[in-house]
């Protein structure tokens, strides 16, 4: 979830993920199914915070609610 509400307020990070997401999430600590929810994302998928949170199967609840967290701003990709 910190990756994903990262990615939705950080334009660079988003960038790396869209252009390359095999090797930026080869990285991270994540499931199996999160690499892929991330890795299937388009850069239509992060207009609002509604369509990020329907393209990775998550309640927007959730997203809003780590953007407000200290470590979302600085954990950058």
């Amino acid at each position: 979830m910190i990756v994903l509400a990262h990615m939705h307020v950080c334009i660079a990070c988003r960038g790396r993920l869209l252009n390359d997401p095999t090797a930026i999430l080869s990285t991270r600590a994540l499931t199996p199914t999160e690499k892929e929810t991330l890795q299937c994302l388009k850069p239509e998928d992060f207009i609002t915070p509604d369509t990020l949170s329907r393209a990775a199967g998550i309640p927007v609840s959730d997203l809003e609610a780590y953007q407000d967290e200290g470590v979302v701003r600085l954990r950058h990709l």
